[in-house]
């Protein structure tokens, strides 16, 4: 049950893993410690599949923020020399976490895309077609929605 992970009182997220997020942050690139990038990448693994948790717990607000939070560590980190591994693991984050604001996760990572400096894996290619599908899925509802 993804309640007790997303619940306001007591957050994994905020307590736990956004601590491990920002101690990565602000440690050298050569320091490899207390956390290295393999651990980061496992938690926005996490991170994303808690997301699709609380998907099926209809927890649509906490999962809109937690979606904008990853967004933007993605739009702000991706061209600071984020390792690979932590990229690809925020993308998949993003893809997990697109039902809640496909229109700011295809943002962020058609962005990503157009600066790759690496050649975009065809796991990452589906994953921006299943989002732009979303997204033309959702203005049509609205557009029906409107007559």
């Amino acid at each position: 049950m993804a309640y007790p992970v997303l619940c306001p009182r007591r957050s994994i997220i905020t307590g736990d893993l956004w601590l491990i997020l920002d101690t990565w942050l602000r440690q050298a690139r050569t320091e490899q410690t207390p956390f290295r990038d393999v651990c980061v990448a496992a938690v926005f693994r996490l991170l994303g599949r808690l997301g699709q948790l609380g998907l099926k717990e209809n927890m649509l607000t906490s999962l809109e923020n937690l979606a904008k939070s990853i967004n933007q560590f993605g739009m702000q980190n991706f061209s600071k020399g984020m390792p690979w591994e932590v990229q690809l693991s925020v993308i998949y984050a993003i893809h997990d976490l697109a039902p809640s604001n496909p229109e700011a996760a295809l943002k962020t990572l058609e962005s990503w895309r157009k600066n790759s400096t690496q050649p975009v894996p065809p796991a990452v290619i589906k994953c921006i077609t299943q989002i732009s599908f979303l997204c033309r899925q959702t203005k049509s509802q609205n557009f029906k929605k409107l007559l």
